[in-house]
């Protein structure tokens, strides 16, 4: 007779915590599975009280993420501050509003404003909320944060067979990404200090389990794979058109948004996700040098009816009862994106992506467009610990 499943939490330390990684490795164990969905990433920020924190404050200390299975890369970010961007699309678009500010203020998602764009005296009224909570030490608010990694691969919630090693390791990147400076420029924003960082992990222990996840057969994950790509946008132009973005099989989703250029480098300054109008009245998707279904959609008078109408659609939100709390046109022009779901019945199964897009005035400052595209993927694990990747 099969004992119970029990749960076993195990805290791991990092390998390497230092201005560069921070690097965990969970250990290979006969008799338990790894729980990859419930990784729980702890540590402590002291952050001067000229610095307010922007929101996403956990995940912007890191650029990218790998993730390796017995030293086998099974996933990863090539974009540099594709982690953190990432997380912020993932959240938006599968969570409600309210349970965003709410359940991820653990991770630093404190609210939907963009602070440099308040007045003074409302900035001085987010800030205080963004730092409630936190002691007050020498100047120095102590921020306590518990971050779940955003990754397609770990977020799938099938465990780890057993006798599996697996490699964590987050690229940090500088403080300017992470916060709003109110006082004198730093010329060398160096990394915040991660204090008593530490990872608590579930592992399971069940025969039953175990002979699911029979290592003698293969194991296969199945999954939607986030992939983001960068390109800036010339200026003086007021039709611009941007040529095959991606290529190759049709993803099953895709997001777009156009942003300073500045703001993908860091800005102290300034919230380093804010992707706005800019100006734009028309947007076209275009596979194989045709529109999508529903594009090109004009913008009128800085109301975005038809992208905020799209998106909802995209997300199934529209008449959907059970979708509180989404957000309103009002809240979506502060994070306006260009959503687009792939029918293959009406759409290409594969070919080049590009986009179109009609300014009011010409293009007169830097910036660039961000496209995320969603994929169905799947990892097969064999009976000798090979690992092959692949397209649905």
């Amino acid at each position: 007779m099969d004992r119970p499943d029990r749960k076993i939490i195990k805290k791991h330390y990092p390998r390497e915590n230092l201005d560069e990684r921070l690097s965990f490795t969970f250990e290979a164990d006969p008799n338990l599975c790894l729980v990859k969905n419930k990784i729980q990433i702890f540590f402590t920020i002291e952050v001067d009280e000229k610095y307010v924190p922007e929101n996403g404050f956990a995940a912007k200390q890191f650029s990218c993420i790998d993730v390796e299975l017995n030293s086998m890369l099974v996933s990863t970010t090539k974009t540099r501050g594709q982690y953190y961007m990432n997380d912020w699309l993932l959240k938006k678009i599968n969570f409600t509003r309210d349970y965003l500010y709410s359940m991820f203020r653990i991770e630093g998602y404190f609210d939907d404003y963009n602070y440099e764009d308040l007045a003074d005296d409302d900035k001085i009224k987010i800030a205080k909320t963004r730092r409630s909570g936190c002691l007050l030490k020498d100047k120095k608010y102590i921020y306590q944060l518990c971050m779940i990694p955003t990754d397609a691969f770990l977020l799938d919630n099938k465990p780890l067979p057993p006798n599996l090693e697996m490699k964590l390791t987050l690229n940090r990147q500088n403080k300017k990404f992470s916060c709003i400076n109110t006082g004198e420029a730093d010329l060398f924003p160096a990394p915040f200090v991660l204090k008593d960082c530490y990872a608590n992990v579930e592992y399971i222990s069940s025969s039953n389990l175990r002979q699911y996840l029979d290592p003698k057969r293969p194991i296969s994950y199945k999954y939607d794979e986030l992939k983001m790509i960068t390109r800036v946008l010339p200026r003086g132009e007021r039709r611009l058109r941007i040529e095959n973005l991606a290529g190759g099989n049709t993803p099953e989703y895709l997001f777009v948004g156009l942003i300073e250029t500045g703001l993908l480098g860091g800005d102290d300054k300034k919230e380093s996700i804010n992707f706005l109008q800019h100006g734009a009245i028309q947007f076209d998707l275009l596979l194989n040098g045709s529109s999508c279904n529903g594009y090109p959609m004009a913008i009128q008078s800085q109301y975005p009816l038809k992208p905020y109408l799209k998106y909802q659609d995209v997300l199934g939100n529209i008449l959907n009862t059970k979708s509180p709390m989404v957000d309103s046109i009002f809240d979506f022009k502060k994070a306006l994106l260009y959503a687009h779901e792939f029918q293959g019945d009406i759409e290409d199964e594969n070919g080049w992506i590009s986009v179109a897009i009609d300014f009011k005035e010409p293009v007169d400052s830097n910036l660039s467009i961000v496209l995320w595209t969603v994929d169905m993927v799947r990892i097969a694990i064999d009976e000798y610990g090979q690992i092959e990747k692949m397209l649905l």
